[in-house]
């Protein structure tokens, strides 16, 4: 199995970034310096974070180590594989 057969929930993540910044759009833009759109695309499962990212955004957001999986780990599904 690929690691993109994986399928993330980033539920809690996006609540947690709603609630001190008001939207996922401001939050990608002053924190993470990239568009609304990339942001949406990774939030969407479409491409995946990458190690700065996460290191930025659990430290800007005041994540501790122990939830971190909670955040970035939490599968919603998985891809089933077609024939």
């Amino acid at each position: 199995m690929k690691k993109s057969d994986y399928i993330y929930d980033y539920s809690l993540l996006k609540g947690k970034i709603i609630s001190k910044y008001g939207n996922l759009g401001n939050f990608a833009e002053k924190v993470l310096k990239i568009n609304r759109n990339s942001f949406s695309r990774i939030l969407n499962n479409k491409t995946r974070f990458s190690q700065d990212m996460i290191t930025l955004i659990v430290s800007d957001l005041g994540i501790s180590t122990k939830e971190i999986p909670e955040y970035f780990f939490e599968l919603k599904s998985q891809k089933v594989a077609s024939l």
